[in-house]
C-alpha cells in the first residue's frame, strides 16, 4: 500500500523564523510531525511519501520569495518533498496547486 501524506511541515524551524517578519503558529507543524513520526514507527513496511509546502507570509512579510523543490529523507525511510513556490500572493497559490498535482 502506498500512502502519501499532504501536510503543513516545517524541516527546520529556526530558519524559517529568522526569515520572517511575524510569528508562526506551531500546532499544526507540531501535529504533522506527531502523526509522521507515528508513521514512519508503525507503517515501517509500507511505501510512504511526505510532500508539504511551507506555510509562510507572502512577500515582503516573509524575505524569500523563490522556493525550489527539494527532497530528502525523513529518518532515512520517508521520501518527502518540499514544494518549491513563488512566494507572492497569488503567485504562491497557483504554484503550490500545480506541484501538488504534479508530484501527487
Amino acid at each position: 500500500m502506498k500512502i502519501c501524506f499532504c501536510s503543513l511541515y516545517y524541516q527546520n524551524e529556526k530558519e524559517i523564523l529568522s526569515k520572517s517578519n511575524f510569528n508562526f503558529a506551531m500546532g499544526v507543524h507540531k501535529l504533522a510531525k506527531n502523526l509522521i513520526s507515528g508513521f514512519n514507527d508503525n507503517l515501517y513496511h509500507e511505501d510512504i511519501t511526505l510532500l508539504y509546502s511551507l506555510m509562510v507570509s507572502s512577500y515582503p512579510n516573509y524575505k524569500q520569495i523563490f522556493f525550489k523543490t527539494t527532497s530528502w529523507m525523513y529518518d532515512n525511510k520517508i521520501n518527502s518533498k518540499n514544494i518549491g513556490k513563488i512566494n507572492l500572493t497569488g503567485f504562491k497559490q497557483c504554484t503550490e496547486t500545480y506541484l501538488y498535482i504534479k508530484y501527487l
